[in-house]
């Protein structure tokens, strides 16, 4: 047995005898260095020709050595860099060699040992398998790629009937952009960091795989199965993944801008800060998945179906959501900014400080929401159902609410002041405290809606219906009440005389009032006293008016 020193010595031998050129070199260089030291400590010792005189420094000598020691850096550069490319010729010559008898080997599994037909328990599958993956471990990525092409153009990994199982095998890093694998089965493989720009993977069995920062960058995914697939970090840009089974996929971080996810299945997947700007979502599913500060600006989920999904803090500025399905949705600090929701069924969300400044909500479902504090500035609500909807201090400045129906909705303190709310159901409201200076509520259904301490001032109710409405303490100071109806209203003649016009209107104690005030042209006298100005359910618009 060769001791420590020995095979120090071996060792130093062996370097020696490969690199004799080097190592006569090094051996010139450390002769020099001795002299050098020699000749500084004593310079009356260095001859003549040698140059060291009396007043030389250390530096000075030290550059008699460069010039060697270039030379010795600059030649063992070049044999290491001949080395490194003399080793990687002998390993592609090796995994050449490896691939061509792995493809011969299977070859005569697959005619020889009729691999094909084989039972999945028959032996010849066994040594398929265990030579694929032994292959697989030692192949390049581009080597990895032909591995993979080869066996779906041999029929081994067809989806629902494969022959071989990739189940946890290694394919790592491999490139097979611009792949056809359609109707392939990759199950459970380990794909991370694979490269599969521009392939075609349309109906493949993906489920269980790992597909960590993988580049999918453009792939076709048309009816992938993608169940519990993992794509953490990967690029899905411009990728089409239309009518993909993607339940319960971890999809955390992934970059899917631009991508196509039309009717893909997304139910209870994890989209957490997952960029989908500009994607198409059109018809998904995305039930319960989580989509906490999501990036969907200028997305596509028209007619989609987010029922119960999470989009806390999520970014849905100019978003697309007519007719998605929004019921029970978690969006508390999400930007719904310059968002079309118009016709989206959005009963029982939660919205509460929500950023929806110029949303386009026409026709929604908000029945029974939860908007306190919601920014609607500027906001289109037309048509729009909010009824027993909760909008305390909501700010709805400038907000197009004709035709809305918010009966028996709470306002209170709501920031109303110049919304149009023409012909809006607001039966049973409450709107104390509310900010209403300024409104446009001509045809209004206010009927039984309490406004104690609401501000009315400049307000425009003509032919609004007041009937049974509690406006005390409110501020009617400009507002012009010109054939509206206050029967059975709770107002003092302090707060009727304080308004501009109460022309035509019908006053608390049902008489007419006759001020000499001329009559607005274009107002019909059988709009006055009318029960509703929408047709609101049954249970909004049938509200006991308040006895106080």
């Amino acid at each position: 047995m060769p001791t420590k020193t020995q095979k120090i010595d071996q060792k130093l031998r062996a370097f020696f005898d490969q690199h004799k050129f080097l190592s006569f070199l090094i051996l010139i260089a450390l002769i020099l260095c001795v002299l050098l030291l020699i000749w500084t400590i004593w310079p009356g010792t260095a001859p003549a020709w040698s140059g060291f005189q009396e007043g030389k420094t250390l530096w000075d000598w030290l550059g008699l050595l460069l010039l060697p020691l270039t030379a010795a850096c600059g030649i063992w550069w070049y044999s290491y860099t001949a080395r490194q490319a003399q080793r990687e010729s002998i390993l592609q010559r090796q995994s050449e060699a490896a691939l061509n008898a792995y493809t011969l080997q299977m070859t005569e599994l697959i005619f020889d040992k009729d691999l094909l037909n084989s039972d999945e328990r028959d032996e010849v599958r066994i040594v398929a398998r265990a030579s694929t993956a032994a292959i697989l471990r030692s192949m390049d990525a581009v080597r990895k790629g032909h591995v993979i092409r080869f066996l779906y153009e041999s029929g081994l990994v067809k989806a629902h009937t494969p022959i071989l199982d990739l189940n946890r095998l290694d394919l790592t890093a491999a490139d097979l952009h611009n792949s056809y694998l359609v109707n392939a089965s990759l199950q459970g493989a380990e794909m991370d960091f694979v490269n599969l720009q521009q392939a075609d993977l349309s109906a493949t069995d993906l489920r269980a795989t790992n597909l960590q920062n993988a580049d999918l960058r453009g792939a076709k995914l048309h009816g992938a199965y993608l169940r519990n697939t993992d794509f953490q970090g990967a690029n899905c840009s411009k990728a089409e993944l239309t009518s993909a089974i993607m339940t319960r996929a971890n999809l955390s971080g992934v970059v899917l801008v631009n991508a196509d996810l039309q009717d893909a299945n997304l139910t209870n997947a994890n989209l957490t800060k997952a960029d989908l700007s500009g994607a198409k979502l059109k018809g998904a599913k995305l039930t319960g998945a989580i989509l906490h500060e999501a990036l969907l600006i200028g997305a596509d989920l028209s007619m989609a179906n987010l029922t119960q999904c999470d989009l806390t803090g999520a970014d849905l500025s100019q978003a697309h959501m007519e007719g998605a399905k929004l019921s029970r949705v978690k969006l508390s600090r999400a930007t719904l900014k310059g968002a079309s929701f118009n016709g989206a069924v959005m009963n029982e969300i939660d919205l509460t400080g929500v950023d929806a400044r110029e949303a386009h909500l026409i026709q929604a479902n908000l029945r029974g929401a939860t908007l306190q504090q919601t920014n609607f500035s500027n906001a289109i609500l037309r048509d729009a159902i909010l009824g027993r909807a909760n909008l305390t201090d909501a700010v709805l400045k400038d907000a197009d609410l004709s035709r809305a129906n918010l009966s028996v909705a709470n306002l209170r303190n709501a920031e109303l002041n110049r919304a149009n709310l023409e012909d809006c159901g607001l039966s049973g409201a409450d709107l104390r405290g509310a900010n209403l200076s300024g409104v446009n509520a001509q045809g209004a259904v206010l009927r039984g809606a309490i406004l104690g301490g609401a501000d009315l001032g400049n307000a425009d109710l003509k032919m609004a219906n007041l009937r049974w409405a509690n406006l005390r303490a409110a501020n009617l100071r400009g507002a012009d009440l010109t054939g509206a109806d206050l029967t059975d209203a709770d107002v003092t003649q302090e707060q009727l005389a304080s308004a501009k016009s109460t022309a035509r209107a019908i006053m608390p104690d049902v008489q007419r009032h006759v001020a000499q005030q001329p009559d607005l042209p274009n107002l019909t006298p059988n709009s006055v006293g009318r029960e509703t100005a929408v047709v609101p359910p049954p249970i909004d618009e049938e509200t006991t008016p308040d006895s106080t």
